[in-house]
């Protein structure tokens, strides 16, 4: 159902021909200064059942970077680099590891300028993926 020329949709606004510009401009800002008003979270919580990968830091990075992971109970964790034709870059196994937050510093001097994604893949199945971008 269309109201005021927008429309809501699971929560997510899609845009529908505005009616003139300047409406159109005035109600983006109201939009825009009704989503800066609210706090933002000062730390991710990741639920303590899941498994989670964190975005590399810095990104874009020249020599090395951090990545932060968290693992939900003891388990197999592998870290790994792809290009963005999907061919494998490098490869971090982690071993096993207990549960709990872990941070880790990834340096490889063979990476050219291109950007890459990176997977943790804990007992064989995938947990996430995230974009990193190298710069030399």
């Amino acid at each position: 159902e269309a109201q005021n020329n927008y429309k809501s949709a699971t929560g997510i606004f899609g845009y529908l021909r505005p009616g003139s510009t300047t409406a159109h401009a005035v109600k983006t800002r109201k939009l825009l200064l009704s989503l800066r008003d609210e706090e933002p979270a000062l730390q991710f919580v990741h639920p303590q059942s899941e498994h989670w990968l964190g975005q590399n830091f810095p990104n874009p990075f020249t020599t090395s970077t951090s990545i932060e992971l968290f693992i939900a109970k003891k388990s197999h964790a592998v870290i790994r680099i792809f290009n963005t034709l999907g061919v494998k870059s490098g490869e971090i196994n982690l071993g096993s590891l207990e549960e709990g937050n872990f941070s880790l510093k990834y340096a490889n001097p063979y990476l050219t300028d291109c950007l890459y994604y990176y997977t943790l893949d804990v007992d064989g199945y995938k947990a996430g993926t995230k974009k990193m971008m190298v710069r030399k």
